[in-house]
């Protein structure tokens, strides 16, 4: 059987972009064979957020640029608009609490520390409608 703990759990801060910052926890691979390059939690939107090591192509509009470096401007002084595809690592999203501490212990060398997300996934409960909330109190039972 494969071992499938190749990714190390540790708490850090996430940069929001309102400039500020809140504690998360991440996922930061440990050998060269991890399916992932990285995972973190985004207390934002309360989802497990991992990066794959595999890419796709994606078509996204980017300004054109001319042969030497500039962007190409319509006559109006707009910028010319082409679409590209572009490879990209594609993220995978968790986002159902059960399911993220199921992929951490199976993924995680050290996923049995529930100290180190339990904290930040026990601040969400699903409500009758199965949106995610953040509660004003909840106690904590490891």
């Amino acid at each position: 059987m494969t071992d499938y703990k190749t990714m190390f759990l540790t708490k850090a801060t996430q940069r929001l972009r309102d400039g500020g910052s809140m504690a998360t926890f991440r996922l930061i691979p440990l050998t060269a064979d991890a399916p992932f390059l990285a995972g973190e939690f985004d207390t934002t939107r309360n989802v497990l957020v991992l990066l794959s090591k595999e890419k796709k192509g994606e078509l996204q509009s980017i300004p054109a640029i001319t042969e030497a470096g500039d962007y190409k401007v319509t006559k109006t002084n707009k910028p010319v608009i082409e679409r590209r595809t572009i490879d990209e690592w594609f993220e995978i999203h968790v986002d159902n609490i059960e399911s993220i501490v199921s992929f951490i212990k199976t993924i995680a060398v050290n996923g049995d520390d529930s100290s180190i997300y339990m904290p930040y996934l026990s601040q969400i409960i699903p409500t009758v409608k199965g949106e995610m909330e953040k509660p004003k109190s909840l106690i904590l039972e490891a």
